[in-house]
């Protein structure tokens, strides 16, 4: 590129009639060095001594092509696409542009898939009711209002805003750098053991292909002494017998199996284990489970381990190509667990009882507000539910474009 040059005009004009010119010399070029590594292109506008751009030629801006960018250029540090400057790279060890959504609908799914899960389906139910059921919504909401809600979008804010990650983020407070190493190893751990129960599901999806579905019925391979298995559907009576204080002579009732009558009750007698074969399978089928490890623990089973191999390789093709192949699997990551709800909600409500069942969920327990327990479940399932604090939310905000209107996604998704 051929350096720009300055140079001052000549004073050739005539003073005067009948005056002598006066030729000055002409001064020399003054050459404009440009900084080292940055190309430069011609400006189509200019500032004024007022500070207004003022653009050359309206004409020429939409017509104007920029020149590619060579090969061996990328885009200098910048707040996510908020200044356009390019500059080459140095060494192979520089930071290239940092990726971004494909369509801004995508991050919205993301979040909402990190929102809509586990912890809506199977733990709210039950905090709910453990913490006063219909009463339990009142501290819930105003802790999602005045807690959850804030932290969300302060979460996403920091993240775009920085275009950095869970831990880069804390560059600009850097007495707080280990918060982002902290909720990087949070997040390990509860993805190991989402994945665990994402194998289960895998392995209960393919065994449920079976004519029988195995868990409606008791396994002779699994059955213990102690316990007595009751077949799904199956009437307790035919196969438990319970006889009385007054017939045995005996302080407490004495529940034992059907076959079992009254001559054969003694002093030695104990209450029979009732286990369902759902949960005989679950334990003795599926989890194999010991009642110490005097044996050692074993060896991994190899049905669990492939479905725990199958369930860490969706996670790899998932997060292979980063947020551009997230961005697609967030299509169904957010839309699946809402119909999955949809169908628990119908089943359910078409069970025998489920009116009597939802009064008693939703009947308030008005006691339960002035214990701090219920407020304390609630915080705690806010930030479970929103996932707050894991920093998967600033890092998912970090590859938002600089002017995404986040507030409004933290109000869609809290």
């Amino acid at each position: 590129m051929r350096p720009r040059t300055m140079s001052a005009p000549d004073d050739t004009s005539p003073t005067g009639e009948g005056k002598p010119v006066q030729k000055r010399p002409r001064s020399k070029s003054v050459r404009i060095q440009q900084p080292p590594g940055v190309i430069c292109h011609r400006s189509n506008s200019v500032v004024s001594r007022n500070g207004k751009r003022i653009v050359k030629n309206l004409s020429r801006i939409d017509s104007v092509e920029e020149p590619p960018e060579p090969k061996n250029t990328v885009r200098l540090f910048r707040l996510n696409s908020f200044v356009k400057d390019t500059g080459k790279k140095e060494d192979e060890g520089d930071e290239p542009e940092r990726q971004q959504w494909d369509n801004p609908i995508e991050f919205l799914l993301s979040c909402i898939s990190m929102s809509v899960g586990l912890g809506n389906v199977w733990r709210f139910p039950f905090t709910a009711y453990e913490n006063g059921g219909g009463a339990f919504l009142i501290p819930y909401i105003v802790v999602l209002m005045l807690v959850g809600r804030p932290l969300y979008f302060l979460e996403l804010a920091l993240g775009q805003f920085s275009s950095a990650g869970s831990v880069r983020v804390w560059d600009m407070v850097p007495a707080f750098g280990g918060v982002g190493y902290g909720q990087i190893l949070a997040t390990g751990c509860v993805t190991t053991y989402y994945c665990s129960l994402i194998a289960l599901s895998i392995y209960y999806l393919v065994v449920s292909c079976y004519p029988v579905l195995p868990w409606t019925e008791c396994h002779q391979a699994l059955e213990d002494v102690a316990q007595v298995c009751i077949p799904s559907g199956a009437n307790m009576s035919e196969y438990i017998t319970c006889f009385t204080a007054n017939k045995t002579m005996l302080n407490d009732t004495v529940c034992v199996k059907a076959p079992v009558t009254l001559s054969d009750i003694t002093l030695e007698s104990t209450n029979a284990t009732i286990i369902s074969s759902a949960e005989q399978y679950f334990r003795a089928g599926v989890l194999k489970e010991k009642t110490d490890i005097s044996e050692g623990l074993g060896l991994p089973d190899p049905t669990l381990a492939g479905c725990l191999a199958v369930c860490w390789l969706l996670l790899y093709m998932t997060l292979r190509k980063g947020v551009s192949s997230s961005g697609k699997v967030a299509y169904f990551t957010a839309i699946f667990p809402y119909i999955v709800m949809l169908a628990l909600l119908i089943r359910g409500l078409t069970l025998p009882g489920a009116s009597k069942g939802l009064l008693f969920f939703f009947t308030p327990q008005w006691e339960k507000l002035g214990s701090l327990k219920v407020w304390y479940a609630a915080v705690t399932q806010s930030f479970f539910s929103l996932s707050v604090g894991f920093g998967t939310l600033t890092t998912y905000a970090s590859y938002n474009k600089f002017r995404h209107n986040t507030s409004r996604d933290a109000l869609i998704i809290s």
